[in-house]
């Protein structure tokens, strides 16, 4: 999409912080990066099975009616 260019800056504001994170990322490593994201996509869109992950986030979790570990927390 842009042409020519070497490196890419991320930056990160903490406003609730008021700091500023810059990291920077060369075109390869982006592109080592999108390769991962693509094969984890591909891990996840394949499954077939989903275990349970008990934790406190169970509390708030769409599908908890449907859980065997529901009154665990």
């Amino acid at each position: 999409m842009f042409e020519g260019v070497k490196d890419i800056h991320l930056v990160w504001h903490f406003l609730a912080f008021n700091k500023k994170m810059v990291s920077r990322r060369t075109i390869e490593q982006l592109e080592k990066l999108k390769q991962e994201i693509i094969q984890l996509i591909d891990k996840i869109e394949s499954a077939t099975e989903f275990p349970a992950c008990p934790s406190i986030l169970c509390k708030w979790c769409g599908f908890r009616n449907n859980c065997s570990f529901k009154d665990q927390y």
